[in-house]
């Protein structure tokens, strides 16, 4: 069995939390538009209802999160420095 030094499996995990903020990111990026029942019936059919608003919430939380990791991954990567 191979041991992973810390610094190799630190820039890893630094790697895949960037990976994963690009992909919450772009995630966030394609949901802009509304998707099915999303539109508020009626008149004003470019009117959103609360189903859009709660995704939006969803996915900028997503990307939050993304971010915060990616930090914390980077902090001790930058400290060795």
């Amino acid at each position: 069995m191979s041991v992973i030094s810390s610094r190799r499996a630190a820039l890893i995990d630094a790697k895949e939390a960037a990976r994963r903020l690009r992909q919450e990111q772009l995630n966030r990026e394609r949901g802009w538009e509304p998707i099915a029942g999303e539109k508020v019936q009626g008149a004003d059919a470019s009117a959103v209802n609360h189903r859009y608003w709660r995704r939006q919430e969803t996915l900028r939380r997503a990307v939050e999160n993304a971010q915060r990791r990616s930090r914390e991954t980077n902090q001790p990567q930058l400290a060795g420095r």
